[in-house]
């Protein structure tokens, strides 16, 4: 695109008379015979910028010209939409008698992190170069997609492009866990042997459909959201810890590469350096075929697979709330329903929870404490472990504490001195700190009725 464009055009000296000039052949003034000089006047930005979508093909004769005009998708600002879009749409039909793109997706402008307009003078300007210097390329792409709605400002902050700095790191030490087991020769659907392969193959296909289904309706930031959340929380978080125990190292390798393909849109370079470490030879993940999914959907193992880990974070969260030390094995006892559950995945569930003995009744155990997660429940053993009348003491004292904490907070909240006066933020913070008081006072109230003495 060439800036500033003159206008075509040479004025007399002598009379002020105008003379077109496109091949820019004249000099002397047909009128008074004086001299000719160009019209010092430009056409303005849009003028030029109008041509984008012709002039950077090669308008009118060049193959890149033919073989892709009209475009599929034109990106702007939304501030953009009667500056640019419609003259780049006029030049366009007038010149190549075809509308230049078929879509026109609108961005925000990127603001601070309070979502302020970025500027020198208010001191705000957070500089993009810095910002993938410090964090990386694919951290800034990716603090620029996810949080953000088409059309919508983007609040960016350094802790937002440091978050996803560290999902990058993330998936880099996925990368080397699975290398460890790493086949090249493997390929295809591979054969789920266990509950956690099952429930992993089938999410997988699921988060493919929904992927897909967000980026064909350029709804980047719900693809990206969706992505993460089932490569932390699911994959990372559940099923390589699963594999470490079980050892499906076809499973663990055909859905990390699919993800790294899913992954490539957005995170282009880490993802590109990670397939490099597994393929040195191979062809780049940026030509390589978007995944389709490939194995069926399985509701069962999905629902049972969600029990059996809603129950292991049961057990832990007691664990952790009685102070139990994590090198101790326990002992527990499962309703008939559970233990169903429980021996198809004896193994994991041991592992996970550090239970040495699962034993099956009706009956509810002396001393100890009850684990439940929708229709599961379990006894943990608690005889010898810890002192069942120490520990509803000490949960009895916090949650006093609590009480009184919260009545604190009730306190301030109803206090029309303080509500009018008091910034919004300060406001939302207490009834954020009321939210969370009146939670773990709920949970502190359920652990002590499920503490059997």
């Amino acid at each position: 695109i060439v800036w500033v464009i003159s206008i075509p055009d040479n004025i007399c000296t002598s009379c002020d008379q105008g003379f077109p000039d496109l091949e820019n052949t004249l000099s002397t003034c047909s009128h008074c015979q004086g001299t000719l000089v160009a019209d010092p006047d430009t056409f303005d930005t849009w003028f030029s910028s109008g041509q984008w979508p012709l002039l950077t093909l090669g308008y009118p004769d060049s193959k890149d010209f033919q073989e892709y005009y009209p475009t599929d998708v034109m990106e702007t600002g939304a501030d953009l939409v009667f500056k640019w879009v419609p003259r780049m749409i006029m030049f366009g039909m007038y010149l190549a008698k075809r509308e230049p793109f078929k879509t026109v997706y609108f961005h925000g402008m990127v603001n601070d992190e309070h979502n302020q307009k970025m500027s020198k003078s208010k001191g705000n300007v957070i500089s993009p170069v810095e910002l993938s210097d410090q964090f990386g390329t694919d951290a800034m792409r990716m603090a620029l997609i996810t949080g953000n709605g088409p059309g919508n400002n983007i609040p960016l902050s350094f802790p937002k492009v440091e978050a996803f700095r560290n999902f990058a790191n993330k998936l880099w030490n996925m990368s080397r866990y699975v290398s460890l087991s790493y086949n090249e020769t493997t390929s295809g659907i591979p054969v789920a042997n266990t509950l956690a392969d099952r429930f992993i193959l089938a999410r997988l296909g699921e988060v493919i459909e929904e992927t897909t289904a967000f980026l064909d309706k350029y709804q980047f930031s719900l693809a990206s959201e969706t992505l993460k959340d089932f490569t932390w929380n699911e994959f990372a978080d559940w099923y390589i810890e699963i594999h470490k125990i079980e050892k499906n190292d076809t499973v663990l390798q055909y859905v990390f590469e699919t993800l790294l393909k899913l992954w490539h849109p957005f995170m282009p370079f880490v993802t590109e350096a990670i397939q490099q470490t597994f393929h040195p030879e191979g062809s780049l993940l940026m030509i390589a075929e978007w995944p389709k999914r490939e194995t069926k959907e399985d509701t069962e193992a999905v629902k049972r697979f969600r029990s059996l880990i809603g129950l292991i974070s049961e057990v832990r969260s007691l664990r952790s709330l009685y102070h139990i030390a994590p090198s101790e094995e326990l002992e527990i006892t499962a309703t008939p329903d559970t233990t169903t559950l429980l021996e198809e995945n004896e193994a994991v569930f041991k592992k996970m929870v550090r239970v040495s003995e699962i034993h099956q009744s009706t009956d509810t155990p002396h001393q100890s404490a009850l684990a439940q997660f929708e229709t599961l429940s379990v006894f943990i053993h608690l005889e010898g472990v810890i002192d069942i009348e120490k520990e509803q003491a000490r949960l009895k004292k916090e949650q006093e504490f609590l009480e009184k904490y919260k009545a604190g907070i009730e306190s301030r909240l109803n206090d029309t001195r303080f509500t009018d006066k008091a910034p919004a933020h300060i406001i939302e913070q207490n009834k954020a700190a009321l939210s969370e008081t009146e939670k773990k006072i709920n949970e502190l109230t359920k652990y002590q009725e499920n503490l059997v003495a």
